[in-house]
């Protein structure tokens, strides 16, 4: 799925945006959300293993969920585990799509050829994620939400349920009455 942490921030440090025009009667919509451990993610995360191991990946924070940026299979110096960008990679993120929100979780790096890298071994596999507060959170089917208004105070993990990978560009307004200066 899709998830996006919505933040508030003082109103110089916003980049200026062309206008766009506003719907003419948008529909008010006002959520109560569970106050959370704050809208601070951590920073992108790097973590590797090598082949036949497996590689776990963690949150310390209470509440706080795995966000997955990136997942590779790697193919460089026999006997080495340790990322370097002169390697061959293959992507597997799409395997650990499940993993995204958990606070731990664990990878396996499968030793083997691997078709993109011309049959090359494989060596060790790479991760990047981070660490995102699980609360406070906002499910919305944002296609279907269009011309609403959401009121969020503070910040927010909006996640758009039933999230398809379809290019589809699609809108949603939100409005906090809290104005950082």
């Amino acid at each position: 799925g899709f998830a996006l942490l919505y933040h508030l921030v003082p109103q110089s440090a916003i980049p200026t945006m062309p206008s766009t025009p506003r719907p003419t009667t948008p529909m008010i919509t006002t959520t109560t959300l569970i106050p959370g451990p704050g809208p601070l993610s951590t920073s992108n995360q790097v973590s590797t293993t090598c082949v036949a191991k497996s590689l776990t990946i963690r949150c310390e924070q209470p509440q706080y969920g795995l966000v997955i940026h990136k997942v590779e299979l790697a193919a460089g110096t026999p006997g080495t585990c340790t990322y370097s960008s002169q390697d061959c990679f293959e992507d597997r993120t799409n395997s650990y799509t499940l993993c995204g929100g958990l606070a731990t979780c664990s990878m396996y790096a499968p030793t083997g050829p691997m078709r993109s890298c011309n049959n090359s071994q494989s060596t060790y596999l790479y991760a990047e994620y981070q660490c995102i507060p699980t609360r406070p959170k906002l499910n919305l089917d944002v296609c279907a939400s269009a011309n609403t208004q959401q009121k969020v105070d503070g910040g927010a993990i909006i996640s758009s349920i039933n999230y398809t990978s379809a290019s589809q560009q699609c809108v949603i307004q939100l409005q906090s009455n809290t104005l950082l200066g």
